[in-house]
């Protein structure tokens, strides 16, 4: 029984084996004066004091701004930081003020001056930074760039850093990082891209408590860093980092929330997306070799993998959901891309919606779609940073060589104030659908689809035999109440291809490698097409393809085709590269650009 009692007792640390505990060298008077926090590292680890003791000999360095930077010092101060240098941008007399207020004992050494306005160039924060063991820089409204020059100052120095930044709604605070300080980066790069225009509310939420509350959360993660408390999660391995994850303060409600975030393009060391003039020939024909022979990526595994992708504030998707789109006959979902390098607002980045028959086939073209999107933005901006040397390498879809194409910018064709992805961008489940979605698109932007004259009409169904589904979407239409008209505009196409008219004018376009498959989307464009009338939703309906509907199709034989029909050679641009490790590379690697070549 005495066993069990104390075994039990042992078990929730209520009773501890001090016999291993690592050696310490605190005086009474600090074991007295600090017993409190010694006792609430015991709780959950060895050596209790010995864990105080390094958050004792801590050299810390305090830099930036504003009332939460002078209540993390006193903060700070309070849970014994003993070597404390605070570096201000202003206000130096209250903040040397404040920290003698909260000086717990004599044996802490409080230094402070004030630092220059450039972070990048000061000489005093430079040092600061060598010298320490920790810093803790405190921002203000969208000084981001001081963000991004501090944290490679501490990269560049090797020295523990944890950020935060103060705006007018709400508060962003990173973990305390020992490494890979590009990956904090990341992090401001993506809140920067996707913040939309913020307009000035007149009120101050910065008041009372709430600078106190916000320090003590930040003071806390330097405690447990310096303490070796960890891990900060249940399941994580002890001396561990959870890292890509930001968390938010909501100032009006002060609810705070974790964001996960992955590796930015820009983002230093882990670039994940890169078009193909970032590499050489080789090593284009080494990535397009490695997708060809991937895997398919299943619809169920994509939707799983999309959710760590989707966030509001920091994720290359800033949403994908149903919202308030219609959802009979056709389930719609929509998702909202942003240019991660911030050049356009996220109003200036026109949202895309895909359909299907059932919610799951919506978000999974939706994620489709999302990603074209987002690939050929990445790839416009390394187009525009090279100038008038905005080639890239791709592959001769003929020929199987590798060869430089200029990359088009946003398509023109849509002729819509926002950001929509050219004609040509398209991703897919596997390689071949991706490249397939992409050549099917020029193929339905062909002009002879616009041209009736000479084009039969033709019954869907028994055209289809009813394969890929086509009675259950033309039984629809019926529905309707309208007449839809089917043309059939194969033989000027040399492939599967038909239009479908109502009311005397066009609908939409289809075109396949099947005649059951381009009657299935163009039947399925045309309800869309309705639908959206119908509930005045015109923006809903895609001004291009994004995907492959049905079964992979051959890439050779569309390209082979497409060059019959205009002359002109279809090379394929992969925007991600082949280590797979950045944003879109990870969720999806078959994310391409089909271009049409005139030599």
């Amino acid at each position: 029984m005495v066993e069990g009692l104390v075994r039990t007792l042992a078990d929730h640390r209520f009773v501890v084996d001090a016999r291993d505990d690592r050696a310490h060298s605190l005086s009474e008077r600090e074991l007295t004066e600090y017993a409190s926090e010694i006792s609430f590292i015991r709780y959950g680890y060895d050596s209790p004091e010995w864990r105080f003791q390094q958050v004792r000999d801590a050299r810390i360095l305090l830099y930036g701004q504003g009332p939460v930077l002078a209540a993390v010092a006193q903060d700070g101060l309070r849970s014994g930081w003993r070597r404390l240098r605070i570096l201000p941008r202003a206000g130096e007399t209250i903040l040397r003020a404040a920290a003698e207020r909260a000086r717990r004992d004599e044996g802490q050494q409080i230094i402070v001056e004030t630092a220059g306005p450039d972070p990048a160039g000061d000489p005093l924060l430079r040092d600061g930074i060598a010298d320490a063991d920790l810093v803790v820089h405190v921002a203000s409204g969208d000084d981001t760039e001081a963000l991004l020059a501090t944290a490679r100052r501490c990269a560049d120095a090797g020295v523990a850093l944890t950020q935060v930044l103060v705006r007018d709604a709400d508060v962003w605070a990173t973990p305390v990082y020992e490494r890979d300080h590009r990956l904090v980066e990341s992090g401001w790069r993506w809140l920067v891209a996707g913040q939309a225009e913020r307009r000035e509310t007149g009120v101050s939420w910065l008041t009372g408590p709430v600078p106190s509350l916000i320090a003590a959360t930040v003071v806390l993660a330097c405690f447990r860093h310096l303490a070796r408390m960890r891990p900060e999660r249940t399941g994580t391995r002890s001396g561990s980092r959870i890292d890509g994850t930001m968390t938010r303060t909501d100032l009006e409600s002060l609810t705070t929330t974790a964001h996960r975030f992955h590796p930015h393009p820009a983002g230093g060391a882990a670039v994940g997306m890169a078009v193909g003039m970032a590499v050489g020939a080789a090593a284009t024909q080494d990535t397009i070799a490695s997708l060809r022979a991937a895997e398919r990526v299943s619809q169920g595994d994509l939707l799983a993998r999309a959710r760590g992708f989707v966030d509001p504030y920091l994720g290359p998707l800033r949403s994908l959901d149903e919202e308030d789109l219609p959802q009979v006959p056709l389930a719609l979902c929509r998702a909202t891309v942003i240019d991660p390098y911030g050049r356009r607002p996220p109003s200036a980045v026109e949202p895309v919606v895909a359909w299907g028959s059932d919610r799951e086939t919506a978000r999974v073209r939706a994620v489709l779609a999302a990603l074209a999107a987002y690939g050929s933005l990445v790839a416009e901006h390394e187009a525009q940073q090279a100038g008038d040397r905005a080639t890239a390498w791709g592959m001769d879809l003929l020929t199987g060589a590798v060869r430089r194409v200029r990359i088009p910018g946003g398509d023109p064709a849509t002729k819509r104030r926002a950001y929509a992805a050219p004609l040509g961008a398209a991703a897919g489940l596997c390689w071949d659908e991706a490249v397939g979605a992409g050549l099917l698109a020029h193929f339905e932007a062909l002009p002879v689809l616009g041209e009736e004259a000479g084009a039969p009409s033709v019954d869907p169904v028994r055209e289809s035999g009813d394969g890929e589904g086509v009675l259950d979407t033309v039984r629809l239409l019926e529905r309707t109440g309208e007449v839809f008209e089917f043309r059939d505009h194969s033989a000027a196409v040399g492939l599967p291809a038909y239009t479908v008219t109502a009311a005397g004018g066009a609908v939409t376009r289809s075109v396949a490698s099947a005649p059951d498959q381009a009657l299935r989307h163009a039947a399925e464009h045309a309800l869309l097409s309705w639908q959206a009338r119908v509930e005045g939703r015109p923006e809903v309906v895609p001004s291009s393809r994004r995907w492959a509907a049905g079964g992979p199709p051959d890439p050779a034989f569309l390209a082979l085709r497409l060059l019959r029909v205009t002359g002109r050679t279809p090379v394929v641009v992969p925007l991600v590269r082949d280590d797979h490790r950045g944003a879109a590379g990870s969720l999806l690697p078959f994310v391409v650009q089909v271009v049409l070549c005139d030599d």
